[in-house]
């Protein structure tokens, strides 16, 4: 059983890569809202995750992750930023299986803290409520900033003849609106990052660990399009690690950059329901102990769906599901679900 104990130590580099991969972004996260809105959201979720190593093991993983995460919108410099704190509490049940016999072990605690930072970079706006509902309704008119240096009508000016004005006005509300019309005008772009901290508990000597005993880096960035009730969104973004020195103990886990893109496709239901369709791919992450490669790189796609209903003024409810479809050989592969209440004021 020493030799299972052993070989079953490599299986804890699995858990480090999924653990910051199986952070993906919902569709509409980036989304615009009011600068001055506060979020509290909550959590549960269920993954089962698979890997056969290229040593042979086949490693069977379910983990169930809660969190509490509290976000705040502001003002920086006129766009609008972010930032949250998340705290999540993970159960894992593993299961090893070798040549050599059979390994089984559970373990629960209090996750590793993840902050997040993100300013709007192009039509993102820092507005308050008021003025952001005027600027939504604007743009359901498809006239939105005509030009914001000039607030008064042209028709308010006499010196030029009438028809004249209202042949301008009507040929600037319509090149507004046709160019808002157009598929690949990209309606927002807005970036992030997420700083994971090594603050959960980590034993050295344990085979099943929650706490990653490092720091991890994603900086995102998202791009969306807009069309009528149609939302096309495309995520890219690559996680930074830095080394576990003390990995069974003593040795040095290093693991390269870890790469990721998402593309969500949303349709509005009605006012208070909308349905989306999730594609991800990651790939990169391989690991490395003593400099040893482990031949562990990410390549995968999986394909998601998501569901947002909006319960009151200031409830949504979302349930989730990710599955992997295709994947390299030594790849870990993903297939679970989520639900997650917020409440916004």
């Amino acid at each position: 059983m020493k030799k299972i104990s052993n070989l079953s130590k490599l299986s804890l580099i699995t858990f480090m890569i999924f653990g910051n991969y199986a952070w993906a972004s919902d569709a509409r996260s980036y989304n615009s809202v009011p600068s001055d809105i506060s979020l509290l959201e909550s959590q549960v979720s269920s993954y089962h995750i698979k890997q056969t190593k290229a040593n042979g093991l086949k490693i069977d993983l379910q983990t169930e992750v809660s969190y509490i995460r509290a976000l705040k919108y502001f003002n920086y410099q006129d766009n609008l930023a972010a930032a949250y704190v998340l705290l999540p509490y993970t159960k894992n049940n593993l299961s090893i299986t070798s040549p050599l016999g059979s390994l089984s072990n559970d373990t629960k605690q209090v996750g590793d803290v993840k902050i997040f930072l993100g300013l709007g970079l192009l039509n993102q706006p820092a507005l308050e409520r008021k003025e952001w509902i005027e600027r939504k309704n604007s743009q359901t008119l498809g006239v939105q900033n005509i030009n914001k240096n000039y607030d008064t009508p042209l028709s308010q000016y006499t010196e030029i003849p009438e028809k004249i004005h209202e042949a301008v006005d009507e040929t600037i509300a319509k090149t507004i609106a046709d160019k808002n019309e157009r598929l690949f005008n990209i309606d927002a772009i807005t970036c992030g990052l997420t700083t994971t901290l090594p603050t959960s508990n980590y034993d050295p000597t344990a085979t099943n660990n929650i706490g990653s005993n490092r720091f991890a880096l994603k900086p995102e960035c998202a791009v969306s399009w807009k069309k009528g009730r149609w939302q096309t969104e495309w995520y890219t973004a690559f996680t930074y690690y830095t080394d576990n020195n003390k990995y069974q103990g003593t040795k040095s886990l290093k693991q390269k950059n870890l790469y990721g893109n998402e593309l969500h496709i949303s349709y509005n239901l009605g006012d208070n329901l909308w349905l989306g369709a999730d594609l991800f791919h990651a790939y990169g992450g391989e690991t490395s102990v003593n400099d040893i490669a482990q031949k562990d790189k990410y390549n995968n796609y999986s394909y998601g769906m998501i569901a947002n209903y909006k319960v009151s003024k200031n409830q949504n409810i979302k349930i989730s599901y990710q599955k992997t479809f295709k994947s390299t050989d030594f790849s870990p592969t993903v297939n679970g679900g989520a639900l997650t209440y917020q409440v916004f004021w």
